[in-house]
């Protein structure tokens, strides 16, 4: 298990792969990611496209 790393507004939660058997071409892995980015509120026009104007 690898610790815990962010890049930007992403966190990466322990990421996991097992060691891959002999001959084996193909694995699995596992992590959990989230994205801590914070939304702001965006005006819309009433064509609903944000920022455009009619």
């Amino acid at each position: 298990m690898a610790p815990a790393f962010k890049a930007g507004s992403i966190v990466v939660d322990h990421p996991w792969s097992p060691a891959m058997p002999g001959g084996s071409s193909v694995t699995a892995g596992d992590l959990t990611h989230r994205n801590q980015f914070q939304v702001e509120s965006i005006g819309a026009s009433e064509s609903g496209h944000p920022h455009k104007s009619h």
